[in-house]
């Protein structure tokens, strides 16, 4: 399961568990003649059955990972009704909403969502029941919120940095072959919706197991290691370096078409064969590179397009730059 997948069917398990507890909510006011808080609960039901099946529909649809704020803020809007309207029960309920928005939405939006919700809130309660009922209600929420939005931001550094370390390859410093496969994959769908060019290098050491064979596992690593960081030096923002674990790596240029990519994938062979490398001095690489058509729209088809044209460049005396459509 990618994190994306985790992350969604997280979001729509909260949702799942709200709609339960709104449901028992609404039962339990409606036993004890409390129908206005009743009314409150049944309107949040279909609200959170909707962002349950809105979290399971962006994986599925590869969606962007928006439209939880408008849910949340719909809740909120909700609250703001019942409160205008003297139900000032229902203030009670924000207090889990900001906590739910801390676990459904990211960390950035879900602190400008509670700073939004606490200033409009706390004013609307001290225009309808006066400077003393609004300091209450702020400085209780802002205490939770404050609360749990330092919790949220000491998990948030230290999940980044699994992650980090989860999709990176130590020896490289580049992307790892799994975060390859799983980025390719949105990549291509992106470009599926909006039409933009997306292209693919494919790149090897020339004669890379002689290398090895030569000057031992140690040499050949730390060369490995050099020529990411020459790729890293020259990719654009936007554009992503990735190392397979043995001896090739890929570069993915999303927005680049075939003139584009040529001319960054000649510039990378001049730079690599101009270079001066620890122990071997002198190397050179073969670039196989495609660039995703209106006839061929598969991930699959394109990797394996990049590499069919890697093995043409190598065949052709190495050094050099192959371009194969998919």
């Amino acid at each position: 399961m990618t994190e994306a997948q985790l992350r969604a069917q997280t979001r729509a398990e909260l949702y799942t568990v709200a709609a339960l507890l709104m449901a028992m909510l609404a039962w339990l006011n409606y036993q004890y003649g409390l129908y206005y808080l009743f009314y409150t609960a049944a309107l949040f039901i279909p609200l959170f059955i909707f962002g349950s099946a809105f979290s399971i529909l962006q994986v599925k649809r590869q969606l962007r990972e928006t439209g939880h704020e408008v849910i949340l803020s719909s809740a909120v809007l909700v609250i703001a009704l019942r409160i205008n309207h003297g139900e000032f029960g229902a203030l009670h309920w924000l207090y889990p909403l900001g906590l739910l928005s801390f676990l459904s939405l990211s960390l950035r939006s879900a602190l400008f969502f509670n700073i939004i919700t606490l200033s409009l809130i706390s004013l609307l309660v001290t225009i309808i029941a006066g400077l003393f009922e609004g300091m209450r209600f702020f400085s209780s929420y802002m205490l939770l919120a404050g609360i749990a939005g330092m919790f949220a931001y000491l998990h948030h550094h230290r999940n980044q940095s699994l992650v980090e370390l989860s999709i990176t390859d130590s020896m490289t410093g580049a992307y790892n072959i799994r975060h390859f496969d799983e980025t390719l994959v949105k990549e291509v769908s992106r470009a599926d919706d909006t039409g933009h060019p997306l292209s693919l290098i494919s790149m090897e050491i020339d004669y890379f197991p002689q290398v090895k064979d030569v000057h031992g596992q140690a040499v050949a690593s730390d060369l490995l290691a050099e020529l990411s960081k020459m790729l890293i030096s020259m990719i654009r923002a936007g554009d992503s370096l990735y190392y397979d674990g043995e001896e090739r790596f890929y570069l993915l240029l999303p927005n680049t078409p075939t003139e584009g990519l040529l001319v960054i994938a000649e510039r990378i062979r001049r730079r690599a064969e101009e270079g001066n490398w620890p122990v071997v001095d002198s190397i050179s690489v073969s670039v196989g590179c495609t660039t995703l058509t209106a006839e061929h729209r598969s991930s699959k088809d394109m990797v394996s397009s990049a590499n069919n044209a890697l093995a043409d460049a190598q065949k052709k005396g190495h050094n050099r730059v192959a371009h194969s459509d998919t």
